[in-house]
């Protein structure tokens, strides 16, 4: 009920609203009270409309006291005020009527024939009756949501647009679910997903209000955010709303959120069960278990995936806050909810990618060699910063096929344990200290290689193989020394002159070959990390 309300009812025909006329009109009226005791007041509460003679008041400080009366109501944020004047106060003052509509408080002047109970009641059997109906029309709701998911179960998201429709005058209703990306509209036309989500990074404050009111694009639009464990899994969005929601309006919308959530736990235990077996076949083709051709294709096609012939194979794993033994299960848990994530939101903008948990239950994600890898990581970024994560850390195999996808996994591991124990290196020039990821690529790996590996002298020989093959080749084709500089270079710990010295040339024809190896290598000489590389090469495989 409102101050307007009020002033419909008979009993107020003859009295007069002295203030307040504008703004205050809409105030609510919660209760009706006749308070004439000098510490009634302390015992007002919020939405109260208070009938009284303000005679306490004027007793004690005159006319002053009715801005007293006047300031402790409005502090008590009552709803207005019904005095009978004449009797102990022959009227209102200006500076009192200039005060209460400065605050938007409604005074009106009672006529003095009635009797307190002539005022209050009715104003009292209105307010019932009001809460009567909002209970009748509440269990309503309930009743036509309950029958609704008999009817239709949870799943039928375009009926439950239609059924919350009913409620706001044919308004549209959008309801859309985040980690999957699924927008249902009364109106297919009415917004997007892109839409939805610049309203959500526009207007959804963490910790906020669940039901929200906000202006988009010059529209009066009502959110209601559809939360777990405070993370944002969807939306209901009602267009054009432009009144307060009534009681049986906001349990139309809690019950409509309820069946969203159900139907959210439902896609989520579907893509649980299909990701499972999505990380066996990625597993499986990880470990290059022996798998036909023909099944190969046929399971990625049971799960939604077009293979492609090459892939890299990218391993990340989170490092969380506050990570503890007794916390491990919620590490997992917290990593397959990631998981889900990066599935609707990563795969959403590379539909080209593979995603799944390892064996080690490490993120392994399989790129074709036409995507942009720091798009991903940047996509990544983003989405770490929706959880507790301090950084994560990963490593990047090389372009293999689909059968020999082994290799280049286990290359991507070896740089994840490598870029394990460098992360924490701030003097890596590799870690970008702003950054929430540190990725080591396998192919920019160098004496690192030799350090990790299980088996160094097989890795001495593909850097051998990788490193100098050209060179060596260049020396066949043209009988040239460049191998022989390279040695007497290390020996004389990068000094041009003593190279020169020791094999009989200028120093600038020393300088011209070292200048073609670093060609062919693509290393630097003179830096330390490389020269060192190269010693363990040559020793490493007898050339030294």
């Amino acid at each position: 009920m409102t101050i307007a309300d009020i002033m419909k009812l008979p009993v107020f025909k003859e009295s007069k609203l002295l203030s307040g006329q504008v703004a205050g009109i809409n105030n609510k009226v919660s209760n009706a009270t006749f308070i004439d005791a000098p510490d009634g007041y302390d015992w007002c509460k919020k939405g109260d409309f208070i009938i009284t003679t303000g005679y306490p008041f004027i007793r004690k400080y005159g006319k002053k006291g009715i801005i007293q009366l006047l300031q402790t109501l409005v502090n008590k944020q009552c709803s207005g005020m019904g005095i009978k004047l004449g009797r102990y106060i022959s009227n209102i003052p200006e500076e009192a009527i200039h005060y209460a509509n400065q605050n938007n408080f409604p005074i009106f002047s009672l006529p003095n024939y009635l009797s307190w109970s002539d005022i209050i009641y009715p104003i009292i059997s209105h307010i019932n009756k009001k809460q009567q109906r909002e209970l009748e029309k509440t269990h309503q709701v309930y009743e036509q949501f309950h029958q609704f998911l008999r009817d239709q179960g949870q799943g039928n998201l375009q009926e439950l647009t239609y059924l919350l429709q009913k409620y706001f005058t044919e308004n549209n209703v959008t309801i859309y679910i985040r980690n999957f990306s699924k927008v249902v509209n009364t109106d297919e036309n009415i917004t997007n997903r892109d839409e939805i989500e610049s309203i959500i990074s526009t207007v959804f404050l963490e910790g906020g209000q669940t039901i929200q009111r906000v202006r988009w694009k010059n529209k009066d639009i009502t959110i209601k955010w559809i939360l777990n464990l405070n993370f944002l899994e969807g939306v209901i969005i009602l267009w054009d709303v432009k009144s307060e929601l009534t009681t049986w309006e906001k349990a139309a919308i809690e019950q409509s959120a309820t069946i969203v959530s159900l139907e959210i736990e439902h896609l989520k235990t579907i893509s649980s069960t299909i990701q499972h077996f999505r990380n066996e076949f990625i597993s499986d083709l990880l470990c290059n278990k022996d798998i036909e051709e023909n099944v190969i294709f046929r399971r990625a096609q049971e799960m939604g995936w077009t293979l492609k012939e090459n892939y890299k194979v990218i391993l990340l794993d989170y490092c969380y806050k506050n990570y503890t033994k007794k916390n491990r299960f919620s590490i997992w848990q917290q990593k397959n909810n990631l998981l889900e994530l990066m599935q609707n939101k990563l795969v959403f903008s590379f539909p080209e990618v593979l995603l799944g948990l390892d064996k080690n239950n490490y993120f392994a994600l399989l790129v074709t060699e036409n995507i942009n890898i720091k798009n991903i990581f940047r996509t990544i970024e983003k989405i770490l910063t929706k959880y507790e994560i301090n950084f994560a850390i990963g490593g990047i195999g090389r372009l293999e096929s689909i059968y020999n996808l082994d290799i280049s996994y286990k290359e991507a591991y070896q740089a994840l344990n490598i870029a394990k124990v460098n992360s924490s290196s701030l003097n890596n020039p590799k870690h970008n200290r702003g950054s929430k990821l540190f990725v080591l690529n396998f192919s920019e790996l160098g004496i690192e290689r030799i350090i990790f590996s299980n088996n160094p002298e097989n890795e001495i020989n593909h850097l051998k193989s990788e490193v100098l093959q050209e060179v060596i080749d260049y020396d066949n084709e043209r009988n040239s020394d460049l191998i022989l500089t390279l040695q007497t270079y290390l020996k004389h710990n990068g000094n041009i002159h003593s190279t020169a010295k020791s094999l009989f040339v200028h120093k600038n024809t020393v300088r011209y070959r070292l200048n073609i190896i670093e060609k062919l290598t693509g290393l630097d000489l003179s830096n330390l990390n490389d020269q060192l590389l190269l010693h363990t090469i040559f020793i490493g495989s007898g050339i030294i």
